[in-house]
């Protein structure tokens, strides 16, 4: 069903761009249309096929990697979460940063990804506040963004997270980085 739904849903934002000209190139600049695309792709892969997401069999060890989404944006925020719970990762979405240091406390993640650009505070400086819980000192944070890489590393590091993660980065690129993040814990 859900393949079904991602299919349709793609194609019909695929008809909206088209009706309004919009180009290939366009379409791809978006980052979360390109991980619903991938999403469907892989969705018809397994039905086709009868087998699962080879990220998915890859990851099934991971099973109790705990990641914590911290995102204003809705939409955005559920949609990484559905996507690393389906590969078998235990992801909690918080939406905006009001709560998101006692969100993180009470889950106890091992990973957090943190939105840097949310309305009335940067993702950046929510992580000396995280750093400082000691229940959150083996959490690994990551600044997870949209902005350009060299500028979204720097802020990584004056901020003092783990490191960076692109939104336009595939899913198996996300879920790699997240990796260290259970191996630091056993």
């Amino acid at each position: 069903r859900w393949s079904r739904r991602l299919d349709l849903r793609a194609m019909e934002l695929g008809t909206r761009n088209e009706e309004r000209g919009s180009s290939r190139a366009e379409e791809q600049s978006s980052p979360w249309l390109r991980l619903l695309a991938e999403d469907c792709a892989q969705s018809r892969i397994q039905d086709i096929n009868g087998h699962t997401d080879p990220i998915e069999d890859a990851m099934l060890e991971s099973a109790a990697l705990k990641v914590l989404i911290i995102d204003d944006e809705e939409t955005a925020g559920s949609m990484i979460q559905r996507r690393l719970q389906r590969r078998g990762l235990n992801a909690v979405f918080h939406q905006g940063f009001f709560g998101a240091t006692m969100a993180a406390v009470g889950f106890r993640p091992d990973a957090i990804l943190l939105d840097v650009n949310m309305h009335g505070l940067s993702g950046s400086s929510l992580v000396p506040t995280l750093r400082k819980r000691e229940e959150l000192a083996k959490t690994r944070i990551y600044l997870f963004s949209s902005m350009d890489p060299q500028p979204l590393a720097r802020l990584a590091t004056e901020s003092g997270a783990d490191g960076w993660l692109s939104k336009s980065a595939q899913m198996a690129e996300i879920i790699e980085a997240l990796m260290p993040a259970k191996e630091a814990e056993g």
